[in-house]
């Protein structure tokens, strides 16, 4: 069993490679991706619907943000990572997974913690929920 401390987004290649620097929970230089998502989606319904958004600290932001500065990245990695446990999982035992308590903070789940609120990363990024990482509770991982 891994765990880890907060999401981060971490772009890797189907071997494991990394694309780039992991951007950190604390991070929030995503401030103006976050400001375009809140007007397009409204801060008050991705409140209700995620249960958790953070605004710039929120994965959806970031990987708007890495779109516009990293393309490249975002475009080659096959898989985005939301912890460096889950990168570790990737090296030991090659699985993109990610563990549901990290996911429920990123303000990508929807607020029942079921699955991931593709509506939503569809809307803002078309074709990224496809990289996101295979969910299993954190004694599987």
């Amino acid at each position: 069993s891994l765990s880890g401390q907060m999401q981060d987004v971490i772009l890797v290649k189907q071997d494991g490679s990394v694309l780039g620097p992991a951007i950190l929970y604390c991070d929030s230089r995503a401030e103006e991706e976050a400001c375009a998502i809140e007007e397009q989606w409204g801060k008050d319904r991705l409140c209700r619907e995620t249960g958790n958004w953070k605004g710039s600290l929120s994965i959806l932001p970031k990987l708007l943000w890495c779109e516009k500065y990293r393309k490249e990245d975002l475009t080659l990695c096959d898989s985005i990572l939301l912890g460096a446990h889950s990168f570790l999982a990737l090296q030991l035992c090659g699985s993109h997974v990610g563990d549901r308590v990290t996911a429920s903070t990123t303000g990508l789940l929807l607020v029942d913690g079921s699955s991931y609120h593709t509506e939503l990363i569809e809307a803002v990024l078309p074709g990224i929920s496809v990289k996101l990482p295979t969910l299993e509770p954190g004694s599987k991982i």
